[in-house]
């Protein structure tokens, strides 16, 4: 790239025609390509997760179950409680407190054109996700300058081992992939023109509704903007908040009905938390006298735990973000790119990259300095907004090495076309390694699921059933798939002591408390060590192993 174009393109203000660099292909050819990788992109994600036919623990679960009652015509409600932070006052109770809606709202509506069933819901997320190399392409061609290196992005996230996995799930990532990449290509284009600054408002309201912390994509175009010195109109300014507010109203207004504010108080106090077993804890127990309660030294002391451990997940994401972690570190393609974007990221120490890293940043301490106990995971799933930026990185060292590496003495074309044979020659072995490794992961999860399915079954049909246990609620532990896979009313075992829990259990008309465990551990809490002591729980179950795990039933008679 010649000092004239990087001069160029590192002005951000330079004004924006809508097109692309002059020297890129005819765009009918590039129009082609991407679309290729989008199809190729399709086939791969439904033929690696086709061993993930349910949901698993957790997350995934409410989502499935969110999504199944939208399109049963329940509304945004669940019939189990998780969590008490937010005071919930009977069943069924509000859904979508600590969870954006969007994700489940896009898998109810492949219920409504399919069956209402995990594959629906599933097939949801293939089909969004695979507009992912798009994304990136449009943002590697703008924010980098070249159609190669977008064009090589896609390549690269076509295959890349991450996308095949959560965010084709009834979770959160796939959604929040996709519009986060958009908002950052709708960024690079606003800060030319103000033209794009509203579908840059749209663009925030839309990841927001698939992720909170979409939110701190303002922070990021803000920055932009200031980066590029150059002042928006007034006109374009309050179109940009217009087009957030008219997206956002719907849900604003809904919980207005439902909580008396446009966004539920609960989730904030999350920020109170010491440790992510308080996710647990019975209502009134996390407040600001609890967090202080220890003075401040282990506080900082967290947040510096937990702000380095988000660096290391930052720098090392693309390897350690595998569901096989350990195995992630032996497979040559996926180390292979992380490198090259390691490499890559060194020649974004740019202007017209500073705001990408000011969201990276931004999102570190949302998830380090505020939001420290859940900090780790969230961050975890944050860094999903910055992996195509990382592919880009990836794609534009590989794009320059090759063309260092090509022959000096042949003809400049042919240079060109030995950088560009190398360039795919390399993503192509990255991209059946990254395939073949995410194919193994998913039909591991998969036997994982299936076998998790199966105990839930047994127990079900041998233990709930036999004992009349979908008459009443039952307390237990992982409420979120108990419910998922036996539709069972459940309420989770709050994290304290006995006292907590016999409160929790009142409040909510429980009747039975089912306690699992792998064989050789403890109950969970500590409380129920002795549970065969306490007068005002009587066995209705021994326990008796189910599977791999022991299970027990007590009747809670207070």
């Amino acid at each position: 790239m010649s000092a004239e174009r990087d001069a160029r393109l590192d002005d951000p203000s330079a004004p924006d025609d809508g097109s692309a660099p002059a020297s890129n292909p005819r765009r009918a050819t590039v129009a082609t390509l991407v679309a290729l990788c989008c199809v190729g992109t399709f086939v791969i994600k439904w033929f690696v997760n086709q061993p993930r036919t349910f949901v698993g623990y957790g997350d995934v679960a409410n989502y499935y179950t969110v999504a199944r009652n939208l399109a049963l015509g329940t509304g945004f409600q669940i019939d189990y409680v998780w969590n008490f932070l937010s005071d919930p006052q009977g069943m069924p109770t509000p859904s979508n407190v600590w969870w954006m809606p969007l994700p489940s709202l896009l898998c109810a509506l492949g219920m409504k054109l399919g069956d209402v069933g995990y594959a629906a819901a599933q097939s949801s997320m293939i089909v969004l996700t695979s507009l992912v190399p798009w994304a990136v392409y449009l943002l590697g061609r703008d924010l980098f300058g070249r159609t190669s290196t977008g064009l090589l992005g896609a390549l690269a996230a076509t295959s890349f081992h991450l996308f095949m996995d959560q965010p084709c799930a009834p979770l959160s990532h796939g959604p929040y992939l996709l519009l986060s990449t958009w908002t950052l290509w709708l960024v690079v284009r606003a800060v030319r023109s103000d033209r794009w600054l509203p579908a840059c408002g749209g663009a925030i309201a839309l990841t927001q509704l698939a992720r909170s912390d979409g939110v701190l994509l303002f922070v990021t175009l803000t920055i932009a903007l200031l980066v590029a010195g150059r002042r928006p109109r007034l006109r374009a300014i309050v179109g940009t908040l217009a087009a957030y507010a008219v997206l956002m109203a719907p849900w604003w207004l809904h919980n207005l009905e439902v909580h008396g504010a446009i966004m539920p108080r609960g989730p904030l106090k999350a920020a109170l938390m010491r440790t992510y077993p308080e996710w647990y804890s019975p209502p009134g127990a996390v407040s600001l006298e609890s967090y202080l309660s220890e003075g401040w030294e282990p506080i900082l002391q967290a947040k510096l735990e937990v702000g380095r451990r988000n660096l290391v997940t930052l720098a090392t994401g693309m390897t350690s973000g595998a569901t096989r972690r350990r195995q992630a570190w032996d497979e040559p393609s996926v180390v292979a790119l992380m490198a090259l974007s390691w490499l890559g990221a060194a020649f974004t120490l740019r202007r017209r990259f500073v705001f990408v890293w000011a969201h990276a940043a931004a999102l570190w301490a949302f998830y380090s300095l505020l939001f420290t106990a859940v900090g780790p995971e969230s961050f975890r799933t944050g860094v999903y907004s910055l992996y195509p930026f990382l592919i880009l990185c990836a794609a534009d060292a590989l794009r320059r090495v090759s063309g260092w590496a090509s022959p000096p003495w042949l003809h400049a074309r042919r240079r060109t076309t030995a950088s560009t044979v190398t360039c795919i020659a390399v993503l192509g072995w990255i991209g059946v390694g990254q395939f073949l490794f995410a194919r193994d992961t998913l039909a591991g999860k998969g036997g994982d699921i299936t076998r998790l399915g199966r105990e839930f079954e047994a127990l079900d049909q041998y233990v709930l059933q036999p004992r009349g246990l979908h008459d009443g609620v039952v307390m237990a532990r992982n409420v979120h798939a108990l419910h998922a896979h036996t539709g069972l009313r459940c309420v989770q075992i709050p994290y304290g002591d006995i006292d907590a829990i016999r409160d929790v259990a009142r409040r909510f008309g429980v009747d039975h408390v089912l306690l699992q465990a792998a064989p050789g551990k403890p109950w969970w809490p500590a409380a129920f060590e002795q549970i065969d002591e306490l007068p005002d729980f009587r066995p209705v179950l021994a326990p008796t192993m189910l599977g791999d795990r022991r299970v027990a039933i007590y009747r809670f008679e207070p």
